[in-house]
């Protein structure tokens, strides 16, 4: 217990890093699997289909991060005690409004992303496939697609749920859909599914975090917020409340595109699908660490969320730089360690020879990681307040990053691209984030 206390650890935090560290586990083992039943260029195939997979910012806009923004403030005036019964009703029936909008919003979602995607990831592989390759992967890309466009309609579920303070069951609803997906991706792999595992990984998702959802009552508990406020009705405008803050968000996060996931397709088309795949692995070791330190502040956020929406101002103030000391420290701890993975793994596992970038690059990423990890802190922290404090930074990081990832990556390779990227994140990034944040502590 007093260890717990001393690391700020509580159950929403246990269970979010449950499933943080199952998402961790599950990559580790993913990295072995790949290394051992997959080509260098399957592999490269396997990184870069998530990396067009993540072009569902482009379709999400960041409503998923805004309804959790905005469940947590009206979940919690529901249930404020020093509010009357119609503000809290009201607050309800705002609550179930949302509800609504989001699922019709996810819908389209979920259409416009399957026919975009299918047609943009079938003219990307065609392009820039190897003349010598003969791998078979228009089957799986057209199937994981859609696999992957039905789980978008989950997203709405899990982020107001999270914002109406159920972090803990939604963790534990996301930790066994790793365990079930992965472990299924794992046994694909070793039956010789190929690329159709990847198939295999985005329908098991599915198909078990609905599955769960429907068992814990979660669905039946979301609609029972509106049969407590049955006595009045209220709407949410999206064009007055919503886009005020969506816009920032959601610019903010396709630029994150440009910034995160433009690596694999470009050394893809630059290099080859072995270099995209080496680059895949080395960066989904570290992002994957990075996941779990971030566990000790986006479990937070509604509670952020809360202190805002009754003015406890020093009291969120203190609760954010203690949360912030325990889990810098345990950044830096894990990302370090993730480094003595990925440059003594190999030496000590052949078969993660040449699964890696080399030891520069890895570097290079090890130290991204760790200042992206305070902008990525301090940004959960202010867009608490609905606000996007860091949308000019991610436009110019997005510029910034997308022009040295490219022209260096063609250029220079992985080594290159990586150094460039760390270069715009210890530079802009981090000097950005810390002086937005410094300035609104004190205010």
């Amino acid at each position: 217990m007093v260890a717990q206390k001393r690391i700020g650890m509580d159950r929403a935090i246990f269970a979010t890093l449950l499933n943080r560290g199952s998402s961790a586990i599950a990559n580790l083992l993913t990295i072995a699997c790949l290394a051992w039943f997959f080509t260098a260029e399957q592999q490269g195939y396997y990184y870069t289909f998530a990396s067009l997979f993540s072009l569902q910012v482009f379709f999400e806009l960041g409503f998923t991060f805004v309804l959790t923004q905005f469940s947590a403030h009206e979940f919690s005036k529901a249930r404020a005690e020093n509010s009357t019964l119609a503000e809290r009703e009201h607050a309800s029936a705002r609550l179930h409004a949302l509800i609504r909008m989001s699922r019709r919003w996810f819908m389209l979602v979920a259409v416009a992303f399957w026919l975009s995607v299918t047609v943009a990831g079938l003219v990307f592989f065609t392009k820039n496939q190897a003349p010598s390759s003969s791998l078979a992967w228009q089957g799986p890309w057209l199937m994981a697609v859609a696999a992957f466009s039905c789980g978008i309609l989950l997203l709405p579920l899990n982020a107001i749920l999270e914002g109406c303070q159920k972090i803990k069951e939604v963790a534990y609803i996301r930790t066994w859909q790793d365990l079930v997906g992965f472990g299924c991706f794992g046994l694909a792999l070793a039956a010789g599914a190929g690329l159709y595992a990847i198939v295999i990984l985005h329908a098991m998702r599915v198909l078990t975090g609905l599955f769960l959802l429907k068992r814990t009552g979660l669905l039946a508990w979301l609609s029972t917020q509106h049969d407590k406020s049955n006595t009045m009705t209220a709407s949410i405008s999206w064009k007055k409340e919503i886009f005020p803050f969506q816009w920032r968000i959601s610019l903010s996060w396709l630029s994150g595109y440009l910034i995160f996931s433009l690596f694999n397709p470009v050394l893809f088309a630059f290099h080859g699908a072995a270099v995209a795949g080496q680059m895949g692995m080395t960066f989904a070791v570290f992002m994957g660490i990075t996941n779990i330190a971030m566990a000790w502040i986006t479990t937070k956020v509604p509670t952020f969320c809360q202190l805002i929406a009754l003015d406890k101002q020093d009291e969120l103030k203190e609760f954010f730089l203690s949360t912030l000391r325990k889990s810098s420290l345990i950044s830096v701890l894990l990302i370090g360690a993730g480094l003595v993975l990925v440059l003594g793994g190999p030496k000590l596992f052949p078969v993660l020879a040449n699964k890696f970038l080399p030891a520069p690059a890895s570097i290079w990423i090890a130290i991204s990681c760790i200042a992206n990890f305070f902008v990525f802190a301090s940004a959960a922290y202010l867009r608490s307040f609905k606000q996007e404090p860091f949308l000019y930074l991610s436009v110019c990081m997005a510029f910034v990053t997308a022009l040295s990832t490219y022209f260096l990556g063609k250029y220079y390779g992985a080594n290159g691209m990586t150094f460039g990227y760390m270069a715009a994140t210890v530079l802009i990034s981090l000097p950005y984030a810390l002086i937005i944040l410094r300035r609104k502590l004190r205010n």
